[in-house]
């Protein structure tokens, strides 16, 4: 299958979104996000980012899962249309609710642990 110039196109395009993301929103490098994503190697981010390759859905996933140090998350929508910020607040809403899930999940010694720590914080 040969490669059409709309393929080439958006691997550029895309790789200047990737390049923008990790060089001006994320607090990491290319090799610490090419870990954080589950490549061995940072070569084929690198790919990416230069518009050689694409990044797989899975790997989009995880960069969407990705949190900064201030709470917010990658936008896979701006990565892939160029709308919006680059970065996302996380409802707040959203948040509880999986916080509140992952303590439901966690044994009765954490939770003790965890709700001991909030009467402490006066949360």
């Amino acid at each position: 299958m040969t490669q059409t110039r709309r393929d080439s196109k958006l691997k550029q395009v895309l790789g200047e979104r990737l390049r923008e993301l990790v060089d001006r929103h994320l607090e990491m490098s290319w090799d610490e996000l090419a870990t954080r994503l589950g490549y061995a190697t940072s070569s084929t981010l690198r790919q990416a980012r230069d518009g050689e390759a694409l990044l797989s859905v899975e790997k989009l996933v995880r960069l969407a899962e990705l949190t900064t140090t201030d709470g917010r998350k990658v936008s896979v929508d701006w990565l892939l249309t160029g709308e919006g910020p680059a970065l996302r607040k996380v409802e707040e809403r959203r948040l509880r609710a999986t916080l509140a899930s992952r303590v439901a999940r966690a044994n009765p010694d954490v939770q003790h642990m965890i709700e001991a720590f909030l009467e402490v914080r006066g949360a």
